[in-house]
């Protein structure tokens, strides 16, 4: 599995250099016309219970097992079973589920509205959602920018945290996925505004 991770995450950095002079030129643009307000999300609703899925199973689990699970207590049997079908090592599971990515709360808000954003938002929707999915996007966003809110860094526990639905269902085989293409968005807002002052920088020497 840890080899999985780290070729997907090799793939991922050989593409991102493709989206970053677009991406930077669409933050240009922003900043240039409009000021910066950071949204601020409703705290009112939280998840407290996850419907991990593997194809057609349903496994349903407290967030609370979930959060006891991640920082380093025993295994519940959801989980057991969880990792024991899809082949995948309790401790790698741990480690997608509380590996930090530091993030710029204001570049990540920018970020998050451009088409570019909300692309990488409704991918990562596919593998965290609500059953019906109205409106996944939206609470992704919300979720993205509650959790960066706290110390400046992410994780996908805190993005399953912070959704704002009773009931979020998690699909196990598309969450590797899924937090390459959160680190993707936040690291790709980070260059893109390294590359404009770069070029900036160039233009005035």
């Amino acid at each position: 599995m840890k080899l999985k991770i780290q070729n997907y995450l090799k793939l991922l950095a050989n593409i991102r250099h493709r989206w970053i002079k677009f991406l930077a030129l669409a933050l240009t643009v922003c900043v240039a016309t409009t000021s910066l307000v950071v949204f601020q999300p409703s705290k009112a609703v939280a998840a407290d219970t996850v419907i991990l899925t593997y194809f057609r199973q349903e496994l349903p689990i407290p967030m609370a097992e979930l959060e006891s699970f991640a920082n380093g207590g025993k295994p519940s049997r959801v989980i057991r079973f969880l990792t024991g079908v899809a082949n995948i090592e309790q401790d790698d599971f741990r480690t997608i589920l509380t590996q930090e990515i530091p993030a710029n709360l204001k570049l990540m808000d920018k970020s998050l509205n451009f088409i570019l954003g909300e692309l990488a938002l409704y991918e990562i929707g596919q593998a965290i959602h609500t059953q019906t999915r109205l409106g996944n996007i939206e609470a992704l966003r919300s979720s993205l920018i509650l959790s960066a809110s706290d110390n400046g860094k992410l994780s996908m526990l805190e993005i399953f945290q912070k959704y704002p639905a009773r009931r979020l269902y998690i699909d196990a085989r598309r969450l590797n996925k899924a937090y390459g293409q959160v680190s993707f968005l936040v690291d790709g807002a980070e260059k893109a505004i390294m590359f404009v002052r770069e070029s900036v920088a160039d233009i005035i020497c």
